[in-house]
């Protein structure tokens, strides 16, 4: 076995006899495997952000790892320069030799550019966190409208610089610096823009909250909040497709009053005993829900005990918002 570009693998040094003749253990790092899925993303992001360019830059440093500055402009641009020759877009001269082309290759081979030793690192951070707003910016203007969404989109982008990936929220913005970062094409007065901020921290969805009353109210993204909501929708539209709607009905019962016994299931979701019962057990066993006993006496005696039924959504969403379940 030998180490890919990739960094897929982790080398472990043996604690015991060393030396050339020591053994070598190899572990397979499953984060950074699963990272790889992501790679014709993280490509495709960097063509939609900076064009044919940003996409190659991409694409070789993922390839390879890690490249130099210098090494990723030149092979960057002889494969710019290839594709427009074979586009026809750009073509050599008839007198420039394959020799003479030869000869410039070998000099630039041969020049230091003084970078050895400084490499060029794909920041995946960065796409996460591209990737998290625009998750959150889509389900905005799907809920809502454009305009919210846009005003999402401004708010996430002041935050940018000063944001981190594990942030809870962004930093407060207050109203008068949205209004004056909107797009020059979202001609809207301040009375709207102080109407949309008011729908947006009234959604039951918590995408937007507010944090205080000056500058004319601050603003800010519960990122958190959204990203489990999120989660919680995916979900939700998940149990529905896979299991029905009566155990969609059910799912979001449990969500919303998060511990219920089995004869309260039924006579909250209107479903026959016999048929919830099956819905339950069907869901128990995909661990989307959980059985849990809850004593009515101190002394915990189990012929006192009760079966409650409740939930493993919140413990999802907590991971989905601490960035441990990433979106492909």
């Amino acid at each position: 076995m030998r180490p890919t570009h990739h960094w897929t693998c982790t080398v472990l040094v043996s604690s015991g006899r060393r030396g050339p003749g020591s053994p070598v253990e190899y572990r397979a790092s499953c984060e950074r495997v699963l990272r790889v899925l992501r790679y014709p993303r993280y490509i495709y992001t960097a063509k939609t952000l900076y064009g044919d360019t940003g996409e190659l830059i991409v694409e070789e440093v993922l390839q390879r790892g890690h490249m130099t500055l210098s090494n990723t402009v030149k092979t960057v641009a002889d494969r710019l320069t290839h594709n427009m020759e074979g586009r026809g877009k750009r073509r050599r001269s008839s007198d420039d030799s394959e020799e003479q082309r030869g000869g410039k290759k070998a000099k630039m081979d041969s020049e230091s550019c003084g970078d050895e030793g400084i490499y060029c690192l794909v920041n995946f951070e960065r796409f996460h966190q591209h990737f998290r707003d625009q998750a959150i910016i889509s389900a905005v203007a799907s809920k809502l409208d454009q305009t919210s969404g846009e005003m999402v989109r401004t708010m996430l982008r002041m935050s940018k610089v000063t944001t981190t990936q594990t942030a809870a929220d962004t930093q407060p913005l207050s109203a008068n610096e949205i209004f004056r970062s909107l797009p020059p094409n979202y001609s809207i007065s301040r009375p709207i823009l102080d109407q949309y901020l008011s729908l947006l921290v009234d959604d039951q969805m918590e995408f937007v909250g507010k944090s205080g009353d000056s500058g004319g109210g601050m603003y800010l993204v519960n990122l958190q909040r959204a990203l489990a909501n999120l989660a919680r929708a995916t979900l939700e539209s998940a149990v529905q497709e896979r299991f029905g709607s009566r155990s969609a009905r059910i799912f979001r019962l449990l969500l919303r009053k998060r511990h219920l016994e089995q004869k309260q299931v039924e006579d909250f979701a209107m479903i026959p005993a016999k048929e919830a019962k099956d819905m339950l057990y069907t869901l128990l066993s995909e661990n989307l829900v959980q059985l849990q006993e809850i004593p009515k006496t101190p002394d915990h005696v189990p012929s006192t005990c009760t079966l409650s039924t409740s939930c493993l959504l919140p413990a999802y969403c907590y991971k989905a918002s601490a960035g441990e379940v990433t979106a492909n």
